[in-house]
């Protein structure tokens, strides 16, 4: 009778998937935080830098 509750309890595999879907929506969260922040940066320079050109008095 134990042995056929290891069994099931073996083959129960919810929790592990959950487990696993959890993790990695986490690192995909991770990578896409970590790709905005590189892009962001310099595309906020590069719009500072042109703000700045535009503001110029043309002579």
């Amino acid at each position: 009778m134990c042995s056929l509750g290891l069994r099931k309890l073996q083959a129960d595999t919810a929790g592990s998937v959950l487990v696993e879907y959890t993790v990695l929506m986490a690192l995909v969260a991770v990578g896409a935080s970590a790709a905005i922040y590189a892009i962001g940066v310099p595309l906020v320079a590069r719009y500072q830098l042109m703000k700045m050109l535009i503001g110029l008095p043309l002579p």
